[in-house]
């Protein structure tokens, strides 16, 4: 491999048509994507006092110990870390002193080494902590341990560390993307990241191969070591509709990093409404006559049912034992008589509803028994409701209704 392509490789990769699934993340990457090769394990630096930056000046405990450093200055670090630091102690007593135990900060940190023997006047002695990034929080923090001594008042000497926790990987922008509104199944569309490795010297940032669903493009670019460049296109043509696509890079070095993680989401088409958006029968009949339920629900286009939906272009999706019997003309809206057969009750149930049109899809929900559903997330699960738009926060808190209130509308989902 000649030197130029040492600097700059690039690693494409197109999603095969999968129906959603993700490709199994590859274990290692293609020999043309450069691979450092690093341990399979925590980073571990070992900072002894005078080798670190300190907040150098030494503690003088009342009880006759002094710890160097007074403030452990640890500076930055990451949470793919393990560092180790270490405190000397002076007994600066006339007599000698134990340490009968010292208790870490917190469960960022374990001690790993302190005196059992008893320390003598003038002795020196040392504890070492291991402080572990990924139990730390984001940004600045300052830790203290407490070594306890056997005799003295008062019995405890603190021991404190500070520093500041960083981002092993950043990415620009941000890797949550809302694409909007596409007036056009097949509009292209591209967006670029930049990702970034800020890590050790010793240790440098190495991606695999780009998963992602269709109708989606992936194209991962080592600018330099540690700095990549995600090209994401949509190249195919969608459904009407809302759609949440993703697209996954696997992390291979740091080891034990999660995948990164972009998302996009949008809508094709105009958004399609149904009114009432739940059916809501309180019991089951499985002890009753049989019963045949019929029920109307009405489609409209648009917030306000502004363009029309004809009868004649509307196509349902929905569950054993519910039909269509019939579907008509209302103004702007088109009316779907449902049938319910009385097999349907003889269980508590909930149970999703599709309605779709050539410019949308629109979701309601029929439950029979059980607690009813007061928000559209209740009502149409986290499966769907999870699914984001533009107008989440809105669809997520949305009362329901059911076939004898006002019914609200809902995004087509």
């Amino acid at each position: 491999m000649n030197e130029d392509n040492s600097r700059f490789m690039t690693h494409s990769t197109l999603c095969a048509l999968l129906g959603g699934a993700f490709l199994a993340v590859p274990a290692v990457l293609g020999a043309d994507l450069p691979v450092v090769p690093v341990p399979a394990v925590a980073v571990t630096h070992t900072c002894a006092a005078a080798a670190c930056p300190d907040k150098a000046a030494p503690f003088k405990s009342p009880n006759g110990v002094v710890v160097v450093p007074g403030l452990f200055d640890m500076g930055e670090m990451m949470d793919v870390e393990a560092r180790k630091i270490r405190f000397e102690l002076t007994n600066s007593n006339t007599m000698a002193i134990k340490v009968l135990r010292v208790r870490a900060g917190c469960s960022c940190t374990k001690v790993t080494d302190f005196p059992k023997d008893p320390i003598p006047p003038g002795g020196k002695v040392t504890v070492s902590l291991e402080v572990l990034g990924d139990k730390l929080p984001r940004g600045e923090f300052q830790r203290t341990a407490m070594v306890e001594f056997e005799g003295l008042t008062p019995p405890t000497v603190p021991l404190k560390y500070t520093g500041a926790k960083t981002q092993p990987i950043t990415i620009k922008p941000r890797p949550s993307v809302k694409i909007g509104k596409l007036a056009d199944p097949a509009t292209t569309w591209t967006r670029t990241f930049e990702i970034t490795g800020n890590l050790d010297k010793d240790l440098q940032l190495t991606l695999g191969v780009p998963v992602c669903t269709p109708p989606l493009k992936a194209e991962l670019k080592a600018l330099k070591p540690s700095h990549y460049q995600l090209t994401v296109t949509q190249t195919g043509t969608r459904g009407w509709g809302t759609f949440r696509d993703r697209v996954r890079v696997p992390v291979i070095t740091p080891a034990g990093h999660d995948p990164l993680l972009f998302t996009f989401s949008g809508q094709v088409g105009e958004r399609l409404s149904v009114r009432p958006v739940l059916f809501y029968f309180p019991v089951t009949l499985a002890d009753k006559p049989a019963v045949m339920a019929r029920r109307t629900i009405k489609i409209s286009q648009g917030a306000k049912a502004v363009r029309v939906v004809k009868a004649d272009e509307v196509k349902a999706k929905l569950p054993p034992g519910v039909k269509v019997a019939g579907v008509t003309q209302a103004g702007p809206r088109a009316a779907v008589e449902l049938e319910f057969a009385p097999e349907f009750f003889a269980k508590e149930r909930r149970e999703k509803m599709f309605f779709s049109t050539p410019v949308g899809q629109a979701v309601a929900v029929v439950a029979v028994g059980g607690e009813k559903p007061m928000t559209m997330r209740q009502a149409m699960d986290e499966e769907v409701a999870t699914i984001k738009t533009t107008d989440d926060a809105a669809y997520d808190d949305a009362p329901v209704e059911d076939d004898n209130g006002a019914p609200a509308n809902v995004p087509a989902r």
